[in-house]
């Protein structure tokens, strides 16, 4: 059944009130919000991630929220098989599961199903290589490394140090471990092993996880991008931010860097969080600091529309300034959401006959 339903997708850029919009269309069809968001999955970031608040989600049910600890790392590759979990449990229910969020990657991972088989990245490889050229020329590197992959003359241009880089952290991350010291030991790079091993292991691992999602690659997408003025938008900004600072933001800061997480965790490299973490260590005053929250935020929203434009170039785009456009929006979307639903709801019913 999976592979036949539809799954509904709105997103705007940040502050442009995409989930109070959802909520009111929770008050007429049987939805639940995957949220596409990757501040609002860490526990403790409350004000400054502008989770909806407790009534919120007693009116509707939030899936992928405070899924994990603060001092965790957390990345689409994890965010994947949860939220393809969640949809289908989601469905399971015969209710309606609605995508929702500004994270661009997250939302077109989900839209698109991407796979995600990229190796990842080596850092402690990248440092020895670095020394190695250094020492021994790029060239000299260049001419063993051939003989080692003499496919890479082909697969990838080897006069180019950043590709060849990513061509061997590919090629590294994919070798049975049995063969691994071999082909280090050849190329003279056995000082990476350990750090090329938990690599193997760090990319087999999310491979596992993602191929036992349920298979959504045929599944199709309705998605819709709410489209904002940007006088309207900014003003937006602004009035969110001064609440968030109103709301407690310095105080929820403070008890997480108290609490023992640290200032450079990926959950508060986000906006709000850095900003306030520099008044904190008395780099900055507390207006500069709120300055600085609604500048980068507008900043934000100026890349997510630039990402909305490229990169989800199938999804629909809605008028949503004025009153007036967001009442037809909110008319529109309950319509299609409303079409949605039920043509799920009878593909169940079809697939359950005999």
């Amino acid at each position: 059944m999976l592979e036949q339903v539809s799954v509904p997708a709105i997103t705007g850029p940040t502050a442009c009130g995409k989930t109070e919009l959802i909520l009111s269309l929770a008050e007429e069809l049987p939805l639940e919000i995957v949220v596409c968001d990757s501040r609002k999955v860490f526990r403790g970031l409350d004000t400054g991630a502008a989770k909806p608040s407790a009534e919120m989600r007693e009116r509707v049910r939030f899936h992928l929220m405070d899924i994990v600890e603060p001092d965790e790392s957390f990345s689409v590759h994890d965010f994947i098989p949860l939220a393809a979990k969640a949809i289908s449990e989601i469905l399971g229910r015969n209710r309606l599961p609605v995508l929702e969020g500004g994270t661009g990657l997250y939302l077109s991972a989900l839209a698109h199903w991407f796979k995600f088989d990229r190796a990842p990245a080596i850092p402690e490889l990248r440092e020895v290589l670095a020394d190695k050229w250094a020492r021994d020329g790029y060239d000299a590197f260049v001419t063993v490394a051939l003989a080692v992959f003499p496919e890479a003359r082909e697969a990838v241009d080897v006069h180019n140090p950043r590709r060849m880089l990513r061509f061997l952290e590919a090629n590294l991350a994919t070798l049975p471990p049995d063969e691994l010291p071999g082909v280090l030991a050849a190329l003279e790079l056995l000082e990476a092993e350990g750090a090329v091993r938990r690599a193997c292991l760090e990319w087999n691992e999310r491979r596992t996880r993602v191929s036992a999602a349920p298979e959504m690659s045929g599944i199709s997408t309705a998605g819709f991008v709410l489209e904002v003025s940007r006088d309207v938008l900014w003003e937006r900004i602004r009035n969110r931010t001064r609440q968030m600072f109103a709301s407690g933001l310095v105080a929820e800061v403070k008890a997480l860097l108290d609490s023992g997480i640290p200032a450079d965790s990926q959950a508060l490299q986000g906006i709000g969080y850095r900003e306030v973490i520099e008044f904190l260590l008395g780099h900055t005053s507390l207006e500069e600091a709120e300055s600085q929250v609604a500048i980068h935020t507008r900043q934000l929203a100026k890349r997510q529309r630039t990402w909305f434009r490229h990169q989800l170039t199938d999804f629909a785009t809605i008028p949503f300034t004025s009153q007036e456009e967001r009442e037809r929006a909110r008319a529109g979307l309950l319509r299609e959401l409303r079409r949605i639903h039920q043509v799920n709801l009878e593909l169940k019913q079809s697939d359950a006959q005999p």
